[in-house]
C-alpha cells in the first residue's frame, strides 16, 4: 500500500522525495524501522580510493551524492540530457543527475546507450507493480525468494536471493523480478544514505540448481532489471551452494562480463564461509550460511537485527588507502575500534580472501575463492570492449 499510494501521488505531481517526507512525519510508513541508526551512520568516512577509482571512461564510483563530479563525468552527463532532447524527453525536476551518473558509468559512458537505457527506465517508473507488493508478489516474498537479512560491517543491506527455491516451470519469471524489484526498491529508499551507504550485499542462493534447472532466459531478466533500472548499486555477490558445472563455465561466462563487475562477482566454496564471515557480522548471518542467526521460516514483512553488532574477529582488517571506515566514539561503546570496509578492485580481493595479488606469471585464488590471473584481467578489459557496461552491477 505505501508503494501504491506513492506511485499514485508521483502520478499527480508530487515528487518522492516530498512523498516519503510526508510518510516519515505522519508515522505512516511501516518500513522506516528498516533505516539504520543515525548515530552509527554518522561514524561512516570514505576515503577517495573507495568514492572513486581511475579517470574517465576507466574510473568506478561506490559513492554519487555529496561529492564533487570531474569535468569529464559533467560533461557526459550534459552530452545525455542533450541527446534526449530530440526524443521529446525531458528528465524529470526529480530524477536526480546522481542516476544519470550510474548510468553513464554501468555503459562505460556510451551517451547513447546510456539515453536509451534512460528511455526504458523512465516508462518503468510510471509501472505500479514494481513499486508495490501485490498478491502475487506477497507470495513470491514470503516464501522467502527474495528477502532482507540485516546489515554488513558498514551498514550497508545484505539481500538474499534464493534462485534454488524457485521453479521456473512453474514461477514466472516476471513475478520472481517484481518480488526482486521491491525489495531492491526498499534497500533503496529506507536504507541507503545518500553519500555514506549507496551499496549492498547480495547472497544468490542456488541450492545446487544449474544452468539445466535454471534457464538462462530465466535469469537474463533478473540481470535486465538490476542492468536497466537499479545502476551501481551492488557492491559484492557471492554465490552460494553452486553446482560445480556452474563453477567450472564461470571462465566463459565472465568473458562477456566487465573487469569491475568481475570483481565483485565470487562463489563460495562448499561449507567455506570466510570470506562471507568477514564482510557480514554473524548476527545477521544465517547459520545455514556459517553464522549464528538462526534459519529464516518468516520472510515478509522483512526484520533486520536491530543493532549491528562488531566483532573484531569477523571483520576485516583495516589496510591504509583501502575502503572506508567508521571510527567509533567514546558514546558509541566500541572506543578506539576501527571498522573497516573492503575496497575497490584487486585491493578488495586481497582483503577478503588474504590473497596476496597474483603477478604476470603466477596463478592464485582472488576474491572468494576464484581462480583469476592479471593476464586474464588485461584480456577481458583490451579484447572485450564492446562489453563493458554489458552487466550493471
Amino acid at each position: 500500500d505505501v508503494y501504491k499510494r506513492q506511485y499514485q501521488r508521483r502520478v499527480h505531481g508530487d515528487s518522492l522525495n516530498s512523498i516519503t517526507i510526508r510518510f516519515m512525519n505522519h508515522s505512516e510508513d511501516p518500513f522506516v524501522k528498516l533505516s539504520p541508526p543515525q548515530h552509527k551512520v554518522a561514524m561512516i568516512f570514505h576515503e577517495p580510493n573507495y568514492i572513486k577509482k581511475g579517470v574517465d571512461k576507466k574510473g568506478f564510483r561506490n559513492i554519487y551524492h555529496n561529492v564533487p563530479y570531474d569535468h569529464f563525468e559533467e560533461t557526459m552527463i550534459s552530452e545525455t540530457t542533450t541527446l534526449l532532447r530530440p526524443h521529446h524527453i525531458r528528465i524529470p525536476d526529480d530524477f536526480p543527475k546522481e542516476d544519470v551518473l550510474k548510468f553513464l558509468y554501468s555503459n562505460a559512458f556510451d551517451t547513447k546507450r546510456t539515453a536509451n537505457m534512460i528511455k526504458e527506465h523512465l516508462k518503468w517508473l510510471a509501472n505500479p507493480e514494481f513499486f508495490f507488493a501485490d498478491e502475487i508478489t506477497k507470495s513470491y516474498l514470503e516464501r522467502g525468494y527474495v528477502y532482507l537479512a540485516g546489515r554488513d560491517y558498514q551498514l550497508r543491506p545484505v539481500m538474499v536471493v534464493s534462485l534454488g527455491r524457485c521453479n521456473p516451470a512453474v514461477d514466472k519469471v516476471h513475478n520472481f523480478a517484481k518480488a526482486l524489484a521491491v525489495i531492491t526498491n526498499m534497500c533503496k529508499k529506507y536504507m541507503f544514505v545518500n553519500g555514506k551507504i549507496e551499496n549492498n550485499i547480495v547472497l544468490v542462493d542456488l541450492n545446487q540448481k544449474g544452468l539445466t534447472d535454471i534457464p538462462l532466459t530465466y535469469v537474463k531478466e533478473i540481470l535486465d532489471l538490476l542492468n536497466t533500472h537499479f545502476p551501481c548499486m551492488i557492491h559484492n555477490i557471492f554465490i552460494i551452494h553452486s553446482p560445480f558445472s556452474l563453477r567450472a563455465s564461470w571462465s566463459i561466462i565472465k568473458n562477456l562480463l566487465p573487469d569491475y563487475a568481475i570483481e565483485k562477482i565470487g562463489f563460495l566454496e562448499e561449507n567455506d564461509w570466510s570470506p562471507l564471515q568477514k564482510a557480514v557480522p554473524m548476527h545477521v548471518l544465517e547459520m545455514k550460511y556459517g553464522g549464528r542467526a538462526p534459519d529464516r521460516t518468516v520472510f515478509w514483512p522483512p526484520s533486520i537485527p536491530d543493532e549491528p553488532e562488531v566483532n573484531t574477529a569477523s571483520s576485516p582488517s583495516p589496510r591504509k588507502g583501502v575502503g572506508s571506515y567508521a571510527r567509533a566514539s567514546s558514546q558509541s561503546g566500541y572506543k578506539g575500534m576501527r571498522i573497516s570496509t573492503q575496497g575497490n578492485g584487486s585491493d578488495r580481493m586481497r582483503l577478503l580472501s588474504d590473497a596476496l595479488p597474483p603477478t604476470e606469471e603466477k596463478e592464485d585464488k582472488g576474491f572468494c575463492g576464484l581462480k583469476w590471473t592479471s593476464k586474464t584481467k588485461k584480456s577481458l578489459t583490451s579484447e572485450h570492449p564492446e562489453d563493458q557496461g554489458c552487466l550493471l552491477i
